[in-house]
């Protein structure tokens, strides 16, 4: 996975420099066209949208940072609403083994994948980390109309894929 991440980090630099680009047009337009209290609102949600990747880049594991920036980019670029939550504000994640980072970005992407197919008014996913004395817990909410059989099939082929390299795999299914 390593080699390819320096492709993947250009194409999200690209991708990020090309959404720059646009929000300082739209802002620029507005200007030009005196709209000020739009160019306002429109900055201040370009704002709101950046700080919340604060927490991912302030994490202690650079790698895992890398691929949530990526996971998130990918999300927005299938039209899936991928937020994070994560408590504490800076964790401790640089103890982290190589393997289990890959393979929590593997179940993250093949979500994020699964959700975009889906024809829903609503495609979100949601992940949260939890982390307290005794341990790290990193919690997948999303949308509330999936099969989670298919989805754990899909994860399961993607990880036979990667030469089962990850061990187990279990996705709880809620009640009803």
């Amino acid at each position: 996975m390593e080699r390819y991440i320096y492709d993947d980090m250009v194409n999200l630099i690209r991708d990020q420099k090309h959404d720059y680009l646009n929000h300082l047009q739209v802002i620029m337009g507005n200007l030009q066209l005196e709209k000020k209290d739009k160019a306002l609102a429109y900055l201040r949600q370009v704002t709101s949208n950046l700080l919340e990747i604060g927490p991912i880049t302030k994490l202690d594991n650079s790698y895992l940072s890398i691929l949530l920036m990526l996971s998130l980019q990918k999300s927005k670029n299938l039209g899936v609403n991928l937020s994070f939550n994560i408590e504490p504000p800076v964790p401790s994640c640089r103890y982290y083994r190589q393997e289990t980072v890959q393979f929590f970005y593997l179940m993250l992407n093949t979500t994020i994948d699964y959700i975009s197919k889906l024809k829903q008014e609503e495609n979100w996913l949601k992940a949260t980390f939890k982390e307290d004395f005794r341990e790290s817990i990193w919690e997948l909410t999303m949308a509330p109309i999936l099969a989670y059989g298919s989805l754990y099939r899909s994860i399961r082929k993607k990880q036979e894929q990667a030469g089962n390299i990850y061990g187990s795999l279990s996705i709880y299914q809620p009640p009803g």
